[in-house]
């Protein structure tokens, strides 16, 4: 017993040493050996026979040489069921292209989002940049006014979320009169949201940059305030008709189209922030104004799509 224990202990110390080698690692659990070991049991309990080969491996490679015409055949076994079935080349292709297609709407749209805030973050940044020496008063004003435009305009995004699902549906269901209909009914409203929004922000706008903290600044930034606030009012249409017009465009299944109109509205916003605040020294004011200016631009160029006027980003009119 003492003699053979230890023979014992040299046998299993080269069988271990031998079992977790590479070699014998790769053969026992490659991808080929256990695909084969798991599906093959499948294959012969749904009694599928191929014409050449019983083998699995050889299943695969005549699918491959016979299936010219739509590509490669997939072979989709289900664990709960223990069967299989054959998904043409042809089936695959279309899932490819769906996703492909929503992955398409989705980048610029995410694009997009991300654009219109950049006009604001300009407007900061240049008055920031180029206002009288240990002066925060412009910046100051500015920031309260921003904050109140960008919860005013985003309090009315349901225009966007909303209204691109209804011109789907209608669409859907081939109704391009209906889909019509119902953009021109959110442009409608957009265009009647806005002007009272404009109204209400031109008529209460000392007391709302108060709430917004310009009282605890101090005159200076509430006067600066006031006057951000003053021009950028003007735009509140023409923001809601952006939204309203990102929606239908969505309903569309084009995302391109709104993104290279804000991106181009942002270039001009950027380029009148240079000449105004930059060269002309007019701070605040002149940031509402270059900014009021690129978003009426971004919405006439909406509406010259929808019209039929523009061509949208696809070289097609709408």
């Amino acid at each position: 017993k003492v003699i053979l224990f230890p023979l014992r202990i040299l046998l299993v110390i080269p069988c271990c040493c031998l079992a977790w080698s590479p070699v014998v690692r790769h053969v026992s659990i490659s991808s080929p050996v256990m695909t084969a070991i798991i599906t093959k049991p499948l294959l012969k309990e749904a009694s599928f026979r191929s014409s050449t080969s019983q083998d699995y491996g050889a299943l695969v490679c005549k699918a491959t040489k016979t299936d010219d015409d739509n590509g490669v055949i997939d072979l989709e076994i289900d664990d709960d069921s223990s069967s299989f079935s054959i998904i043409s080349g042809e089936d695959a292709t279309k899932k490819s292209t769906i996703s492909q297609q929503i992955l398409s709407l989705a980048l610029p749209a995410l694009v997009s989002l991300a654009i219109d805030p950049l006009m604001t973050i300009a407007d900061t940044a240049f008055v920031g940049r180029y206002s009288a020496p240990n002066d925060p008063y412009p910046l100051a004003g500015l920031g309260s006014a921003a904050a109140l435009l960008v919860f005013s305009f985003y309090v009315f995004n349901f225009l966007a979320t909303a209204t691109a699902p209804l011109v789907a549906n209608r669409r859907a269901s081939s109704d391009e009169e209906g889909a019509i209909r119902v953009g021109g009914q959110a442009l409608s409203l957009a265009m009647v949201l806005g002007t009272v929004l404009t109204l209400i922000l031109l008529t209460f706008r000392t007391s709302l940059l108060h709430a917004m903290g310009t009282s605890v600044t101090g005159p200076e930034a509430d006067h600066y305030g006031e006057q951000f606030l003053a021009v950028r009012a003007l735009a509140a249409p023409a923001v809601l008709l952006c939204s309203a017009s990102n929606g239908i465009l969505r309903g569309y299944l084009d995302t391109k189209t709104p993104t290279i109109i804000l991106l181009g509205s942002n270039a001009i916003n950027l380029l009148l922030d240079v000449i105004l605040v930059a060269q002309l020294q007019m701070g605040p004011l002149g940031a509402g104004i270059a900014t009021t200016c690129a978003e009426w631009i971004a919405a006439l160029s909406f509406l010259g799509v929808l019209s039929g006027k523009l061509p949208s980003a696809e070289g097609e009119k709408i």
